[in-house]
This record gives C-alpha cells, sequence and structure tokens, in this order.
C-alpha cells in the first residue's frame, strides 16, 4: 500500500485498525497525531519528543522580514515550532542571545531604543532587547512544522517516512476505539520511526562522521 497523500493516509489507517466505520473519525486521529509528531507528548505511559529534521528547517529572508522602529516585537513566521538561531542582517553580521522575558524585562525596560541585542519570545512573536529604533532585516533559522495534511495533501514527510504518520494516527486512535492491546506495539513502532529518521538525518547533517572532544585535551 503506498502512503503518500492525506487520502492515502486515511486508506491505510483504516486498513490497518481493520474497521470500516471510521471514516468520520480518522481526520481527527491524523490532527492529533499531526500535534504528537511536530510537539512531541507527555502522555506518561507513551511519551514522544518532537521531531527535528533537517526538511524543517527554514530561514527568514532579512530583506522581507524586519523590525519596525519603536515596535518591540516582530511576528514569528507561520508554523514556527522552535529557534535555532536569530541574527540582524548587518555588517558584521550581529548575533542576538536569547533571554528569558524576565531577563530581558529586568535589563531592557525602560531604556532607550537602539540595535537589538538579545531576544526572548512573547506569544507568538520574537521580542527585541532594546525597542529596535530603526528597520533590521532579521535571519532567523527555525524548525517549521510540515502544513496540516488536511490543507496541503502531501509533503516531504509522508512522502519519505509516511510510518512516522501512519503510527502516531494509530496510537491516537486507540483510546477512542476503546482498544488498547496493540498500543504498546503502535508507539514501539512510531519511536523506532521517528528514531531512525532522526538518527539518519543526524548522520547526512555531518557525513556519517562523529568527533569526540574532550575538556581535558587529547592525550
Amino acid at each position: 500500500m503506498t502512503i503518500a497523500t492525506y487520502a492515502d493516509l486515511q486508506n491505510a489507517v483504516g486498513t490497518w485498525l481493520a474497521r470500516a466505520d471510521l471514516a468520520a473519525n480518522i481526520p481527527d486521529f491524523i490532527t492529533l497525531a499531526e500535534s504528537r509528531i511536530f510537539y512531541g507528548s507527555d502522555d506518561p505511559n507513551f511519551p514522544s519528543p518532537p521531531l527535528r529534521i533537517r526538511a524543517m528547517e527554514q530561514v527568514t529572508d532579512p530583506a522581507l522580514y524586519t523590525t519596525t522602529a519603536g515596535v518591540p516585537t516582530l511576528a514569528l513566521p507561520n508554523g514556527f515550532l522552535e529557534a535555532r538561531a536569530v541574527s540582524l542582517a548587518t555588517v558584521p553580521i550581529a548575533d542576538l542571545d536569547f533571554v528569558t522575558q524576565k531577563q530581558l524585562n529586568a535589563a531592557w525596560v525602560g531604556t532607550a531604543n537602539g540595535r537589538p541585542q538579545v531576544y526572548t519570545f512573547q506569544g507568538d512573536n520574537l521580542r527585541f532587547g532594546p525597542t529596535p529604533d530603526a528597520a533590521y532585516g532579521v535571519t532567523l533559522a527555525y524548525y517549521q512544522r510540515f502544513d496540516p495534511l488536511a490543507q496541503t495533501p502531501t509533503n516531504w514527510l509522508i512522502v519519505n517516512a509516511p510510518g512516522v504518520y501512519l503510527y502516531a494516527a494509530l496510537i491516537e486512535a486507540q483510546p477512542f476505539i476503546m482498544s488498547d492491546q496493540r498500543l504498546p506495539l503502535w508507539a514501539g513502532m512510531f519511536a523506532a520511526a521517528t528514531r531512525s529518521l532522526m538518527v539518519a538525518d543526524q548522520q547526512d547533517r555531518w557525513g556519517g562522521q562523529m568527533v569526540m572532544r574532550s575538556d581535558t585535551g587529547n592525550p
């Protein structure tokens, strides 16, 4: 069975559950599965970390993603999950340090506007300290979730690792159908699918080589 689209996934979930009466509910299972995949789950019995791979990496265009003088915040891109780095497209490039909201308030609230030096998150916004005194191009390297399959029926993940979606959806289906006997099986397969994907991603990122470094120096 090929699983490369939203429709394929719905059919596969129904087939694997061996149920023909869940057509109206399967989209909900997939929505819950997407939350587990991209945001992780704190389920005490079957926790799972959020998926983070290179195919989810994005970088903003500083010519288009800019601060506004006198405005301390800048809206995060759609689908934002996690920042990897934030810098100003100045000459030279100015990397910004992350601080907590409490630290930013203590150090920068009430100070004069200027070139941002730090950032934090405030709701769905980046917040800078100090408040920008001009328009600065911002380069935000970040992880972005794939669009919901209900909106965009195919993407890199379902084409290259369909098991991640399938097993996550099967996990989310079990409480609804009140049949938890196979839940450990689906959870184990989901964990294996995501783990193998992230391991392969790391191997590709580092060319298959891991360099060991010691704080005490080499013998």
